[in-house]
């Protein structure tokens, strides 16, 4: 193993910051004996630029956070954005860190089956902790499997003829040198583009502030590696669209998966001294709705309806507007839209109410009905007809609120789907 790729533990452990999404972060706040920097502001508003403020705006000595959720890593300092729907103190991060896991698990972001909690006997504190045990947990599973071999084409300036010659290069290499010749010739090798990017992924893991047991894992892994180590900076979005797909590989796909999630939002610093950045975020409004449209989707395994995602229909000037979910039976069209906050005063916005009404009459609909999480004690409301429009014969439009439980004694609702389909059925009159 060379110098590059001899794994090396943090000196420090991590200094583990917690917000909410939409929530503030200036210079100068602390949680513990932890400080948001100013070198922690620089890396962020760095950042910021390459991803078109995506992820977080800018404000006096700081970034107030979107709807986006997961990890920022900068230098030793991880920031864990956690889901809310309404007003969340620090002490139910445990909770709200259960919901986003578990639903990315539901909406097939993290592909894995494995417990990683239980195969290493202890308790993971952090998002990038459970993705780090999650990718490590499919990892072993498909090294105790045994990694696949493929042919790789190899250069080499040898003494002996092997393969094929290279004749510009052995004009270049090798004009004064009789005993060489610069050949190139097929070897049968575990070094190849699939196993580069997990041992690039597991490098990766050392660097990043895991809990010291993960980082542990991590090595014991990397030493079953036997490739060459390629830089996680290497590689893009496009890299791994242009990985190859074959038969034997398919035991690859969940462990590949968690690693472009890591290598892809990963940011080196640029020059020495300066932070890199590791972001695993996720959208939650899109995620919502993610997941609910597939709890619906396995309710109705069986049942007459038909259930559509994302529709577009033409609305004005080369625009159109597209609601979350449609649902049909016979001739009833029911529109659902996702809304991933707490209503003030538990009653939907005008805005929202205008959004739907326009919702469903673009899709001959007769109910429209808003889903919001529940957090505390909301009660859904029944279908209220919208007024009708003056000197028009339309047909009546009823919208309906609903509070979806997302959590029951600490686990996912597994009867979300049922519960969201008897709302379907009802009948609004």
């Amino acid at each position: 193993m060379t110098a590059l790729e001899q794994p090396v533990y943090r000196s420090s452990a991590p200094q583990i910051f917690r917000v909410f999404e939409h929530e503030e972060l200036r210079i100068g706040n602390q949680q513990g004996q932890i400080v948001f920097t100013e070198a922690h502001l620089e890396t962020l508003v760095r950042y910021n630029k390459y991803k078109n403020s995506k992820y977080y705006s800018l404000i006096h000595r700081g970034v107030r956070f979107r709807q986006y959720v997961g990890v920022l890593q900068t230098g030793n300092l991880l920031i864990e954005i956690l889901p809310k729907a309404g007003k969340a103190e620090l002490a139910e991060a445990e909770h709200w860190q259960l919901i986003l896991l578990k639903m990315l698990r539901n909406c097939r972001l993290l592909r894995v089956e494995v417990q990683p909690a239980r195969a290493i006997g202890v308790q993971l504190h952090t998002v990038l902790d459970w993705f780090a045990a999650y990718f490590l947990g499919e990892l072993e599973r498909l090294l105790d499997r045994g990694l696949l071999r493929a042919y790789r084409q190899k250069e080499a300036n040898r003494r002996i003829w092997r393969g094929r010659l290279l004749i510009n290069r052995q004009i270049t290499e090798n004009l004064s040198r009789k005993d060489r010749i610069y050949t190139v010739h097929d070897t049968y090798t575990f070094d190849h583009t699939l196993n580069r990017v997990l041992k690039a992924a597991l490098h990766l893991l050392l660097r990043l502030p895991v809990a010291p047991v993960v980082q542990q894992w991590s090595q014991r892994l990397l030493l079953r590696m036997p490739m060459p180590q390629i830089r996680a900076s290497q590689f893009t979005g496009a890299d791994f669209e242009r990985l190859p797909h074959q038969r034997k590989a398919h035991a690859y796909e969940p462990v590949i998966e968690l690693a472009r999630l890591l290598l892809t939002n990963y940011s080196p610093s640029p020059r020495a001294g300066e932070h890199q950045l590791l972001a695993l975020l996720f959208d939650m409004n899109l995620l919502f709705e993610e997941y609910v449209f597939r709890q619906l989707k396995k309710a109705l395994v069986g049942q007459t309806g038909e259930l559509s995602r994302q529709i577009r229909r033409p609305f004005w000037h080369h625009r159109a507007i597209q609601p979350d979910i449609v649902w049909r039976q016979g001739d009833e069209t029911v529109v659902l839209d996702t809304k991933w906050k707490v209503p003030s005063g538990g009653r939907p916005s005008m805005t929202d109410l205008k959004q739907l009404y326009i919702y469903g009459r673009y899709f001959s609909a007769t109910r429209v009905i808003l889903l919001y999480p529940k957090i505390g004690e909301q009660l859904d409301q029944a279908p209220w007809a919208f007024a009708p429009e003056a000197g028009e014969a339309l047909s009546p439009l009823y919208c309906q609120i609903c509070f979806l439980e997302l959590l029951i004694e600490g686990q996912l609702n597994s009867n979300l789907g049922s519960t969201i389909l008897q709302t379907l059925e009802a009948n609004p009159e």
